[in-house]
């Protein structure tokens, strides 16, 4: 019977409010073959105390490095990586104020399952699902009803290199993923950006159009940047509130991280597509631009894509 053990991890911080929604809908999950491993980064509330009695109810709860230092969501979960050492096949992260609905181990577990049927456990793999969007009383966003994360089922590294649609909270990684990927850099943007890019480099990303959690939206969470699909609302991004420029910035941060890691083991196209992609932040050469375009570094849509070259060209060169 197939019935492998999960790792989830969980960073949490000052997450009394809805952390124990959380731990419940873990709980209940079909699937039960799993080991929840929750590192607090320096909590003032009392999230450890609601920490502690999950650990008190469930052997299945771990609360590791109690009393560690601040350092951020994304090496939170650098650190849950090393603790647990690879020791279970597959691997989920988990954010302390969603809800996931009952199937989400099991569904996300049966696709990266088929997927290593296909291209072999010796294949780094990323799967990541379809949500809900919800306020902080679990009231779908209407505006959002209809929303996808990605229209891009199976992404490549041109595609990944200029736009992360994936999200940490809907993801699952395979055991080779986490071996080659685990070691998060701190100098990386988040922590599903950095295993979408190396999935992408090396092995394959997959998206599951199932919504597997209600992803809550609310004043103190990071995640509330959902309403900028328009074409209107991105150009408002760059004219206006210049965040665009911060986007691509760390697009290029995240490249120039990629590449120390990684070139030496890219195949000959990757490593081309990579430094084209990065001599383009320095010189704004035509030549240049349409090599890119025809390496195929693209966003999920024309205008996505349009208004990400614009800002690139209007941006400051950033040293590669």
């Amino acid at each position: 019977m197939f019935n492998p053990s999960i790792n989830i991890l969980l960073a949490s911080f000052n997450g009394e409010e809805f952390i124990a929604a959380q731990l419940d809908s873990i709980l209940k999950q079909t699937y039960a073959n799993w080991q929840l491993y929750i590192r607090d980064d320096g909590s003032s509330d009392n999230t450890i105390g609601i920490i502690k009695l999950y650990e008190q109810k469930d052997a299945r709860v771990h609360l590791v490095n109690v009393d560690s230092e601040n350092v951020g969501s994304c090496q939170n979960f650098s650190m849950l990586m090393n603790c647990i050492k690879n020791e279970n096949e597959y691997t989920m992260f988990c954010d302390q104020d969603d809800v996931w609905l009952p199937s989400k181990i099991e569904s996300t577990l049966r696709e990266i399952s088929l997927l290593e049927k296909r291209y072999s456990k010796d294949t780094p793999l990323l799967v990541h699902t379809n949500f809900l969007y919800v306020d902080s009383s679990l009231k779908t966003i209407e505006s959002k009803k209809d929303f996808q994360p990605t229209k891009i089922k199976n992404p490549i590294l041109a595609n990944v290199l200029c736009q992360n649609s994936v999200y940490g909270c809907t993801m699952m990684i395979n055991r080779k993923l986490a071996a080659i990927a685990g070691k998060i850099p701190t100098e990386a943007e988040n922590h599903d950006y950095w295993f979408a890019l190396v999935a992408s480099a090396f092995g394959k990303i997959y998206y599951l159009n199932e919504r597997t959690i209600l992803y809550r939206q609310h004043g103190n969470n990071a995640s509330t940047q959902f309403d900028f699909n328009s074409l209107s609302k991105r150009f408002k991004r760059i004219a206006v509130d210049k965040k665009n420029f911060d986007d691509v910035k760390s697009k290029i941060i995240m490249a120039l991280v990629f590449k120390k890691f990684y070139y030496n083991q890219l195949s000959v196209s990757n490593k081309k597509m990579v430094d084209d992609f990065l001599q383009l932040s320095k010189k704004r050469t035509p030549s240049l631009l349409f090599r890119n375009i025809k390496n195929g570094i693209r966003r999920q849509t024309r205008s996505q894509t349009f208004l990400f070259y614009l800002t690139l060209l209007l941006s400051k060169r950033i040293s590669a």
